[in-house]
C-alpha cells in the first residue's frame, strides 16, 4: 500500500496541551538516561517492514495499549507507524522524524523512537487526542511470536510432571539452551528455577536475603497453575502463572510462551511491570546457580 494510502488511516494528533517530556510532575516516571537506551534494531516491540494489515492481525483480540511499531510504508528512511489498541480497534498513529528527533506532532522532543515509547508507556497519549487515553502498556514481542507454536501443539503438550520434595528441585527433563535473542543471557536450566511441590512459605525462606531479580518457579494449589516467586527490592512477591491453551502466562492474552522455561527467557529480558507497577523485576538470578544444578535422575514413566 502506498503512503498516499496510508495517510487516509492515521489518527489526527495535535501539539495543544501535549506534555514536555523533560518537565512531567506526579508520579509518572521519568525517562531513561539516553546512554541507556537500546537500539531500535533490538526493541521487541518493532517488527521493521511489515504492512498495515499483517500489524493489525497481531493485535487482533488484545487490549488497550497494546502496541506494535513498524517501518511507514513510505519506506522512507526514519519513517515509523505506531498502530495501538485502544476501544476494541487499531489506531495507526504517524511518528515524525526530522532532524534526529522524532515526535507524533510538530514538536518532537524525543532522540530516539526508543525514547519515546519508553516515555509513553508510562505517560499517556491523551495530550495529544481526547480519544487516546491510554499508555504503550503492552508491547507485542516479535520475540515471543516467533517462538509461538499452533495452539494444537500447545494441547498435545503435558503438563511438567509435580516433583516431590524427595525429588528436590530437579525436573524429570531438561533441556539448557543459549537464549538466541540475546547472547548475554546466561543459560537458563530449568533445573536452576523450577522447585515443585514447594509452598508460599518456603519460598519465601529460600528467597529471603537474595539480590533483586531472584525467582523460583513451584506448582500452584490452582488447576493447571504454577507460581512464580520473585524478589523486588528486598521482598518476596508472588505471580500465578497460568496455563491455557494458548500457552503459559502471568494473564491474558499474554499467555503466548510454550512452556514455563520459555516464559523465563522472555521475562529474563523483559519487566514485569507491564502486568504490575509494583513489579518492575526482571527473572534475572535463578535461585539454584546453573553450576549447582546437575541433570536430575530419570523418574519411571
Amino acid at each position: 500500500m502506498g503512503s498516499s494510502a496510508e495517510l487516509f488511516f492515521y489518527i489526527e494528533m495535535s501539539g495543544v496541551g501535549a506534555a514536555d517530556p523533560e518537565s512531567s510532575a506526579g508520579d509518572q516516571r521519568p525517562l531513561k538516561d539516553t546512554p541507556d537506551t537500546p537500539s531500535l534494531q533490538d526493541a521487541e516491540w518493532y517488527w521493521g517492514d511489515i504492512s498495515r494489515e499483517e500489524a493489525n492481525e497481531k493485535l487482533d483480540g488484545l487490549p488497550d495499549g497494546a502496541f506494535l511499531v513498524r517501518d511507514a510504508s513510505s519506506k522512507a528512511v526514519g519513517h515509523y507507524t505506531l498502530t495501538l489498541r485502544k476501544d476494541g480497534s487499531n489506531k495507526l498513529i504517524k511518528i515524525l522524524h526530522r532532524e534526529g528527533k522524532f515526535g507524533f506532532c510538530e514538536v518532537l522532543p524525543f532522540s530516539s523512537v526508543v525514547e519515546l515509547v519508553d516515555h509513553h508507556q508510562h505517560h499517556s497519549l491523551v495530550h495529544y487526542n481526547p480519544a487516546l487515553d491510554v499508555t504503550l502498556a503492552f508491547p507485542v514481542s516479535r520475540y515471543a511470536q516467533a517462538r509461538r507454536t499452533t495452539e494444537a501443539f500447545i494441547m498435545d503438550q503435558p503438563l511438567l510432571q509435580e516433583v516431590s520434595h524427595e525429588d528436590g528441585d530437579k525436573l524429570n527433563e531438561y533441556v539448557c539452551e543459549e537464549d538466541e535473542e540475546d547472547e548475554g543471557t546466561a543459560c537458563l536450566e530449568e533445573a536452576s528455577w523450577f522447585v515443585g511441590d514447594l509452598s508460599r512459605a518456603q519460598a519465601e525462606e529460600v528467597l529471603v536475603g537474595k539480590p533483586s531479580g531472584a525467582f523460583l518457579i513451584r506448582c500452584s494449589s490452582m488447576k493447571d497453575c504454577y507460581a512464580c516467586s520473585v524478589v523486588v527490592e528486598q521482598e518476596v512477591r508472588h505471580c500465578v502463572i497460568h496455563r491455557t491453551a494458548r500457552g503459559y502466562g502471568f494473564a491474558e492474552p499474554y499467555d503466548l510462551h510454550v512452556s514455563l522455561k520459555d516464559l523465563v527467557l522472555y521475562y529474563h529480558r523483559t519487566s514485569l511491570v507491564q502486568h504490575n507497577q509494583a513489579l518492575d523485576v526482571r527473572l534475572v538470578y535463578p535461585v539454584h546457580p546453573p553450576q549447582q544444578a546437575s541433570a536430575p535422575p530419570t523418574v519411571p514413566s
